[in-house]
């Protein structure tokens, strides 16, 4: 089994499976709101843990994830690699990633980075496609309104998480299944 993760400190999304095919794999994201309830068995909607300090945060959002991939037989899992024009909290994404990369690899699961552009490459054609254009391109490719299956208003053009943040997992699971597997 395989997995792709978008990994973040707000909203990290993790799709495991062997497929193209939405409704054959898992869908893993963390709720931003209470009203946010899944309307299908395969995406499972987290509450996000409480946490005191930081490396509280960091260490249970990886142990959450590295269970999900445990329990699923994952052996392999692809992540989206760090935007080298970031700013901001860098740092602090910077050590939330390196706790999930620990707890991966103390746990026998290879993983593997990828590069944001490539997947956005991947799902879009443009490297540098932003959010509205790859949920518009993974509606087109794979006919899944993950929006839809979020019981959730959504608000103009603006496009919720989690559901971004499953459709990055997402590709990242399909980067690396047709180019790295």
């Amino acid at each position: 089994m395989y997995a792709g993760i978008d990994y973040s400190m707000s909203s990290p999304g993790l799709v495991v499976g062997n497929s193209s095919n939405p409704d054959e794999l898992m869908y893993y994201g963390f709720r931003q709101k209470k009203k946010q309830v899944s309307t299908k068995p395969n995406i499972i909607l987290m509450e996000y843990p409480e946490y005191t300090c930081n490396e509280e945060r960091y260490l249970k959002l990886a142990s959450i994830f590295v269970e999900i991939l445990k329990k699923n037989d994952v052996k392999k899992v692809w992540l989206e690699g760090y935007a080298y024009g970031a700013t901001g909290n860098v740092f602090n994404i910077g050590e939330n990633t390196g706790v999930l990369k620990n707890l991966l690899w103390l746990a026998g699961i290879e993983f593997e980075a990828i590069a944001p552009n490539v997947a956005k490459k991947y799902l879009t054609g443009k490297g540098n496609a932003n959010k509205t254009a790859m949920f518009e391109s993974y509606i087109a490719k794979t006919g899944h309104q993950l929006d839809k299956l979020i019981d959730d208003e959504r608000k103009g053009d603006k496009i919720p998480s989690p559901v971004n943040d499953l459709i990055d997992a997402y590709t990242m699971l399909q980067v690396g299944l047709n180019n790295y597997h």
